[in-house]
């Protein structure tokens, strides 16, 4: 797994999870706008990196490649994380282990662990692996799952956006997607969380709410000092990757202070 850094002349150290099905490029502009105060760290996850021929493994199996990296380039802490969707569940591990203490989190409609029986976790995960293999399939199918008007940035060609969007699709694996969609729903976390001192805020866009609900009832019982932000008239993952200066402004209002985690 590769690393990207940005604005590493600043003090404040922050890692940025992507999200699934999504290239870490993808998110450029976002990055762009935290990396003018933030030395931000993003992983290339496994499987997500056409060049580079992996497989994605699992939540806990990327947290734990991350931490070990974190470690051995002699990070003692982070003043923060953010993680979109499956990034956010590794955000949410990341919290849970405290191998690396985190001043701030951004969760942003991360997913959370079922926490069903096991027969129905694998008929969730066919319907969700072969929904995505059809897809992929038809250019028209993608269109209407990912419209123009929120999909397509301004001034750029709709043709060429999702032809881009499609050969990357084509491009992750049969078991990368397997274990996507697999580790998503079912990672683990430890039995008991102990007290943080993590501020953590956990994001959802307003027309994805039903589909989050889930998620922010685990968040509520696993983290309770966890605020829930609701981002009017947005979608899954649209404020990061559509949206940059909106995302910056917010993150920017949650993220300022600059603490050190010293006197904790």
């Amino acid at each position: 797994m590769k690393y990207h850094e940005f604005g590493s002349q600043n003090k404040l150290s922050m890692l940025f999870f992507q999200g699934s099905a999504s290239h870490w490029s993808w998110y450029r502009e976002s990055i762009d706008r935290l990396a003018q105060r933030y030395h931000v760290i993003v992983p290339a996850i496994d499987g997500h990196e056409p060049a580079e021929h992996t497989d994605f493994i699992s939540i806990e199996r990327t947290v734990d490649d991350v931490t070990q990296y974190l470690v051995s380039k002699g990070y003692k802490e982070l003043y923060a994380v953010y993680g979109l969707s499956f990034g956010g569940g590794m955000a949410l591990r990341m919290l849970a282990e405290q191998r690396i203490p985190i001043r701030k989190a951004i969760v942003d409609a991360g997913t959370a662990p079922y926490q069903m029986p096991y027969f129905l976790t694998r008929i969730v995960l066919f319907r969700d692996y072969w929904a995505v293999r059809i897809l992929r399939s038809n250019v028209h199918l993608v269109k209407l799952v990912f419209e123009p008007k929120r999909w397509i940035p301004q001034g750029k060609e709709e043709k060429v956006e999702y032809a881009e969007m499609m050969r990357f699709l084509k491009s992750m694996s049969k078991k990368t997607l397997k274990n996507v969609f697999d580790s998503a729903n079912n990672y683990a976390m430890p039995n008991s969380i102990p007290p943080m001192y993590s501020e953590i805020e956990f994001w959802y866009g307003s027309i994805e709410k039903k589909s989050r609900a889930r998620d922010i009832r685990y968040v509520q019982q696993k983290f309770p000092n966890a605020k829930i932000r609701e981002i009017p008239n947005m979608e899954h993952g649209e404020l990061v990757m559509m949206h940059p200066q909106q995302f910056w402004e917010l993150a920017e209002n949650f993220l300022k202070g600059g603490e050190s985690l010293e006197h904790l």
